[in-house]
């Protein structure tokens, strides 16, 4: 199956639903002591561009917020780099956002130990393996952890 790509683009925590903030907060606080992870971590938010971001772009130059492109079915994206911050897609609802932000703190926790994502050629041999454990994690934590979500 071809992959559909789109442009997304950062929104600022206030334009993301309450019920998705409280519980991505909760969600970050709960995976990250029970992974071990530092509190540090930092969340951000993304969304797909939609008309007014592309006049926006097309009249004013790059915009001030960050954008990116990916499959347009992302859901969420961890910094590489350093684990440092995960990115979580708005407007998903409270189950699917915090379910994104235990799988991509998962991902995190699979750098830290055992460095999967640091090297390309690591990420292509692996990657079924990865996401596998990394769904597995979300689904068993955020039933455990956070109960009360509805699916």
């Amino acid at each position: 199956m071809a992959t559909t790509m789109e442009r997304f683009r950062e929104v600022p925590s206030h334009s993301v639903p309450a019920d998705e903030l409280e519980v991505s907060r909760l969600a970050l606080d709960c995976i990250c002591r029970a992974l071990g992870l530092p509190a540090s971590i930092r969340l951000r938010w993304f969304r797909p561009l939609n008309t007014f971001d592309e006049s926006a772009e097309a009249c004013f130059g790059a915009p001030p917020w960050a954008t990116f492109a990916d499959d347009e079915r992302i859901r969420g994206r961890m910094n590489q780099r350093d684990g440092s911050e995960i990115w979580v897609r708005s407007h998903g609802g409270p189950r699917r956002v915090a379910l994104t932000v235990a799988h991509e703190l998962r991902h995190v926790a699979q750098v830290s130990t055992h460095g999967f994502l640091i090297n390309a050629a690591d990420i292509d041999a692996h990657h079924a393996a990865i996401e596998a454990d990394a769904d597995d994690f979300a689904s068993s934590a955020i039933d455990v952890l956070l109960p009360n979500l509805k699916p």
